[in-house]
């Protein structure tokens, strides 16, 4: 028996909170608080919009609801290393930093 991880995992929620979480670190600077925190609010936000228009098209079953919890729990457990990738990726194809923190 084999077993697929991506199953059991969104992809469009995890680049959701993924991208939540690059928004708030770029965009957020009034809030007070540390980057780990905007990107787990921000990343919560994004995720929470799109499941409820999930809910609102018929399109959210309760089969589903553990799949979009692994989804987060993925999402923010690998935020950093998901970041990394996709920041350096829009930086080569670009040439524009998505990352404050980082000097050129």
């Amino acid at each position: 028996m084999e077993f697929d991880i991506l199953q059991h995992i969104d992809l469009i929620a995890v680049a959701l909170v993924i991208m939540g979480g690059i928004f708030a670190t770029k965009y957020a600077k009034g809030f007070n608080a540390n980057n780990a925190t905007k990107t787990l609010l921000f990343g919560s936000l994004f995720m929470a919009i799109y499941l409820l228009i999930k809910y609102l098209a018929g399109e959210l079953p309760k089969e589903d609801y553990s799949k979009y919890f692994v989804s987060y729990a993925v999402a923010t457990s690998l935020y950093e290393i998901f970041k990394k990738v996709i920041v350096d990726s829009v930086k080569r194809v670009t040439g524009n930093n998505l990352d404050n923190n980082k000097k050129d």
